[in-house]
């Protein structure tokens, strides 16, 4: 799902908050300098405290 925030109208670009050109799911958890998770999808899927913390506090709208 590639920038869905944009294409749903959530977003005025599909760039990323920190420059990356599109703000996918995958690039959120593994690879954004500000809003990936330690652990990745790994701890999302397995709903670690420190995912439900992240999730928690994540300043994404999704």
């Amino acid at each position: 799902m590639e920038n869905m925030l944009h294409k749903w109208g959530l977003k005025d670009t599909p760039q990323c908050d920190c420059g990356y050109e599109t703000q996918t799911a995958n690039h959120i958890v593994k690879e954004c300098p500000i809003h990936s998770i330690q652990g990745g999808m790994e701890h999302l899927h397995k709903a670690t405290a420190a995912a439900t913390n992240w999730l928690t506090n994540l300043d994404i709208g999704i």
